[in-house]
Order: structure tokens, then C-alpha cells, then sequence
């Protein structure tokens, strides 16, 4: 392979790039958090694993394929960890092949040698994940700095008559003219490994170099969403790796990066990847750290959020084919294709049962809290790329598509590490709830509107779509506001207590009560909103999970939601502090 664009193939040996009778056994996973890439080098007398992974299974394939070699290819392997993750390094621990020090000798950073010696759950990323480890002995301990065993330099014997591999320690130029270190691995027959310190990701990352391949670990995987901020991250260190990555990138030479994740690609793909999360990583500033207690706190806000955005997806997609059938109806059918076009209603259902499905192994204690908080970052970040904003509040009501856009932002803000703004402001309650129900009373344009604009083809079939899909949400029940006894401002963020309100709202009138109130009074302190079902309507039992998202939304939104205390109560409330009385 000497074609920049011609990648490397999973599951079979091919001719390493840039080293003559030199091989690879790329061993390419799904991206998941269970395991990582695998790759066999063979070269000479040399077998080298990077990155055994995580899975037992894997770890047999791994070791048929080298006991497949010729025989007297390898009494022992190398086994080098781009970094101590579990995931890269789980077998380590207890697969009789690469936990056996006769047949695998391993290569980790000094900090991931000293993590796997000491079953440092929180670096090894154990403890996220609800795993334990067992001791792990390092043969080369790389980058152990000045004064430590070795200094850098090391031989030992590979088996009993095995070939000698020997470390040394070079220095080279980088990008910005400063040196960077540079460790070497290599026998007498084998190609140099050559092994660069890439902190950031963790403190013991490493890329290593064979040939034209460049093997990158999790490099361009640190700054996304759920992997920032975890255990011994460090944006800093992080974008200095990245800058001396990218120039030892467009020095030439490295024709492919393999990274622990995903597919292999080019320079140039890399190269574009890298500078993406170099800005990411700049933008990371003041993350929390993604320990156990915030993954747990993330899970249970996806649980909630997600139910949320279930619900209104499910409205969106319901109300864009109603729309595009009775468009058919009309015999509107181009009409009826725009409409249709705006949004992939199959693809929606299957995100949100696929989520379903992982939610209720959740339940069931099958995944971990970090996992339900990575896979709802996947569905909200699939269902951002969408969802066009634009397109869809030119036939839909603005609010349902500023709801849904607000809280796929939301959640990518809290997995990313940042905490929730709380934009509070003097709000007028009265007005807005006001303003609400008169909004969720009114429809679209009437009949005697469509008739004025007859001779206007486009302008009538904009408006046409909006009448059919605007229906009032109070269309058959009766709701009024009643006179506010209570003018003064309370200090709230208008766009989530309105949400939070039209959710009531919603559910009440979809439970089928038929005349709905909703009161604002208040005291000097405090201003409540209470939303009552009249007799003989009854008040719905919210789910668990809803009531836990509104009363967090609440919260953040500046006040406190009170629920029913008795299944015979018919209101619900909300209070909210009168601005300049405190929260």
C-alpha cells in the first residue's frame, strides 16, 4: 500500500506501509466504550499488540491469529497500550494469554505502568464503568523521566531464547522548534518503534509510529462530549499534543493514522479531525470532571430529557405526516412532499425505540450510568442533525420547535461538562401566562384568510400547511387565565417557565379534562402559578420521570414546582420568587 487514499482493511494481514516485509493485522471494533481497536504488527523477529481491548473474545481472536504465525515467529509479544483505559487493557488482567508475563510483555507510560500496578480505578476509568482490576506489571515503563530505573533505557529478553528488545530514548525537532521526546523500541531484526509522550487525553497517553502508520489511541476522541473531563484529562496538555501531533502530520511521511476507535484514516482525514478537537479542546474551559457522582447526575437528567424529547419528536413527526396525508388529499402532492421532506419521521422512530431499548437494560442494571449518558449524547446529537429549525417553524408552531432545539442544546451543554446558565430575569407572571394561553388558543389562519390569498399560489400553500398544522391545543377545552391578584415581578428565566407551563398544560388536556384554570397570586415574597382542573375533571398522575425533569427544569428555571400531594388533589403549582426577595 503506497497511495495516500488506500486504507488498510480489518481482519487479515497486509504489507505495513514504509517497511519492507513488514505486516499488520488491523483488528477494527465498532465505536462503543467496551473495547477498543486492536492492532498486530509483525516485523523480523518482533510481534507487537497495540491495544489488546477490553473483551475476552477479542483477546482470543487476537491470540489465534498470532499462534497462527509460523512457528518460532514469536516465543513473546509486545504489547503497548496507547493508554491504560480499561477499555484498551481490560485482558491484561485475566486472559491467560496477555496476563501471562512469559507470553506478553507490556509498554505503558510511567503513569499508566504505575495505574495498572495500583488499580487506580479513577485513571483506568474502572470505577466509571463498574469494573474492577487485578495488579498489572509494566516490562518497559515509557517516559519514566530523569533519576527513575533505566533512565530511558532498557533490554530485556523476549522468552527464554527470544530476541533482545531494547528502549532507548532520542530527541527531536518539533513544529514550534522546541525538542520532543522520542522512545524506540526495537531488536536487532526488527523496524524501530518509535513512541511519542501525548498527554491530555490521559496522563499516559502515547502515539506510536511503525513505518508510514501512526497509531493514535483516543487523540481524536478527547474533546467530545462525555470523554472531556474524565479522570486525569488536561485541555492544556491536551492541545500541545495535538499541535505536535499535527506537525509531525505535515512533515510527511505518515501516510495513515490508526486511532483506538473507528475507522483508519488518511493524513489528510486526520489532519482535519485533529484541528476540529484542538478547537474543541479551546473552547473546553472550566468543565467539571466526569467522574462516578456526575455521571450518575448526567443519567438520570438523560432519563428525564429524554422522555421530554421523546414526547415532542413524536408530536413533530405526527403532525408533519398528518399534515403531508391531507395535503395528499387535497391533491397538494408536491405540497405534500416539502412537507414530508422537512423531517425523516422512520429514522426519529428508530432512534427513540433503539433508545427505549437501551433505557430498559438500564433499568435492569445491564448498563452503567456513563453508558445511558453516552447514548442519549449519540440520539440527541444524530437528532440535531435533523432538525432544521428554520424549515420546520415555517409550518409548525415556532414554540414546539423552539422547545425541542432548546433542549437538544441543553443536554449537549451538560455532557460536555459545563453547568446549566440560569438566565434569570424580572419576569411579569401574569402577562406571560396570559400570552401562553391566549397562544395555545389560536390557531393558524382562518378559512376567510386562505380565501384572500387564492390568486398567490405559493402564499396560499404556506398558508394552507400552517392551518392544517396549527391546531389549537385548547381547541375543545375550556382553559381560562383568571385576573392577576399579584403585579409584582418575580425573578425567573421566561422561556423555561413557559415551557414548563404549556407541558402542564399539555398533559392535563391530554389526560381528557375538559376545563382547565390557571391562577397567578402571590404574597411579597413569593408569586405562585397554579394550574387546577375544574370538577368534575381530575388532575392526571404524572410519571415519576416527568415529575423529576419539570421539578429540575423548574429549579433551574427559578422556582420550585409543587406537586399533588393526593390522587384527589386537581392542582398543581409553581412558585417563584418575587425579584429582590432572594431564591
Amino acid at each position: 500500500m503506497h497511495a495516500g487514499d488506500t486504507k488498510l482493511a480489518h481482519g487479515s494481514w497486509q504489507p505495513l506501509p514504509g517497511i519492507p516485509g513488514a505486516t499488520i493485522y488491523p483488528y477494527i471494533r465498532k465505536i462503543d466504550t467496551v473495547s477498543s481497536n486492536s492492532y498486530i504488527i509483525r516485523s523480523g523477529d518482533l510481534v507487537a499488540v497495540i491495544d489488546p481491548g477490553g473483551l475476552s473474545g477479542q483477546a482470543d481472536e487476537l491470540c489465534a491469529i498470532i499462534k497462527a504465525l509460523p512457528e518460532g515467529t514469536a516465543q513473546a509479544v509486545i504489547v503497548l497500550l496507547t493508554h491504560a483505559h480499561i477499555d484498551h487493557c481490560r485482558v491484561l488482567t485475566d486472559h491467560p494469554f496477555f496476563s501471562n508475563p512469559d507470553h506478553a510483555l507490556i509498554a505503558v507510560q510511567e503513569d499508566g505502568a504505575r495505574a495498572l500496578a495500583e488499580t487506580d480505578s479513577r485513571l483506568t476509568q474502572a470505577a466509571l464503568m463498574g469494573l474492577t482490576l487485578e495488579p498489572v506489571t509494566a516490562a518497559f515503563r515509557l517516559f519514566a523521566g530523569p533519576g527513575t530505573e533505566g533512565d530511558g533505557r532498557a533490554e530485556i529478553l523476549m522468552g527464554s531464547s527470544g530476541p533482545e528488545l531494547r528502549l532507548s530514548t532520542d530527541y527531536m525537532e518539533s513544529g514550534d522548534c522546541t525538542q520532543m521526546a522520542v522512545q524506540i523500541l526495537q531488536t536487532d531484526r526488527s523496524c524501530p518503534i518509535m513512541v511519542y509522550h501525548t498527554p491530555g487525553h490521559s496522563p499516559d497517553s502515547i502515539c506510536i509510529r511503525i513505518g508510514s502508520l501512526l497509531f493514535i489511541g483516543d487523540l481524536m476522541f478527547a474533546a467530545s462530549p462525555g470523554i472531556a473531563g474524565i479522570s486525569g484529562w488536561d485541555r492544556e496538555a491536551l492541545i500541545r499534543s495535538i499541535d505536535e501531533i499535527l506537525a509531525l502530520l505535515r512533515e510527511g511521511g505518515i501516510t495513515h493514522c490508526c486511532p483506538g476507535h473507528g475507522n483508519i484514516l488518511t493524513c489528510a482525514e486526520a489532519i482535519r479531525v485533529l484541528e476540529g478537537v484542538k478547537k474543541d479542546a479551546g473552547a473546553l474551559d472550566g468543565i467539571g470532571e466526569l467522574d462516578e457522582a456526575r455521571a450518575k447526575e448526567t443519567a438520570m437528567y438523560a432519563e428525564g430529557l429524554m422522555d421530554e424529547v421523546s414526547e415532542i419528536f413524536t408530536i413533530i413527526s405526527a403532525r408533519l405526516l398528518f399534515v403531508s396525508h391531507v395535503l395528499d388529499e387535497l391533491e397538494e402532492a408536491g405540497e405534500a412532499g416539502n412537507v414530508a421532506s422537512l423531517i425523516d419521521a422512520d429514522r426519529i422512530d428508530a432512534l427513540l425505540a433503539d433508545f427505549q431499548q437501551f433505557l430498559s437494560a438500564y433499568r435492569a442494571g445491564s448498563n452503567r450510568d456513563i453508558h445511558l449518558a453516552l447514548k442519549a449524547g449519540q440520539v440527541v446529537a444524530k437528532l440535531d442533525r435533523m432538525f432544521d429549525a428554520g424549515q420546520l417553524e415555517l409550518v409548525l408552531d415556532p414554540a414546539y420547535v423552539r422547545r425541542a432545539g432548546r433542549l437538544l442544546c441543553d443536554y449537549s451543554t451538560v455532557l460536555r461538562g459545563f453547568c446549566q446558565p440560569r438566565m434569570l430575569q424580572d419576569v411579569e407572571v401574569g402577562p406571560l401566562v396570559a400570552d401562553l394561553i391566549g397562544q395555545l388558543k389560536q390557531g393558524s389562519a382562518s378559512y376567510e384568510d386562505l380565501l384572500d390569498l387564492s390568486d398567490d399560489p405559493t402564499a396560499f400553500a404556506r398558508a394552507l400547511v400552517k392551518r392544517i398544522a396549527r391546531v389549537p391545543v385548547f381547541d375543545d377545552v375550556t382553559c381560562s387565565c383568571l385576573p392577576s391578584s399579584f403585579g409584582r415581578p418575580v425573578q425567573a428565566d421566561s422561556a423555561i417557565l413557559s415551557d414548563i407551563v404549556r407541558t402542564l398544560l399539555e398533559d392535563i388536556t391530554g389526560s381528557g379534562a375538559g376545563n382547565i384554570s390557571v391562577e397567578v397570586s402571590g404574597s411579597d415574597c413569593v408569586v405562585s402559578v397554579i394550574v387546577e382542573v375544574n370538577a368534575p375533571g381530575r388532575m392526571p398522575e404524572f410519571r415519576n420521570v416527568r415529575k423529576r425533569f419539570l421539578a429540575d427544569e423548574c429549579i433551574r428555571g427559578g422556582g420550585q414546582i409543587v406537586w399533588p400531594q393526593d390522587t384527589g388533589s386537581r392542582s398543581v403549582r409553581i412558585d417563584l420568587p418575587v425579584a429582590g426577595k432572594g431564591t
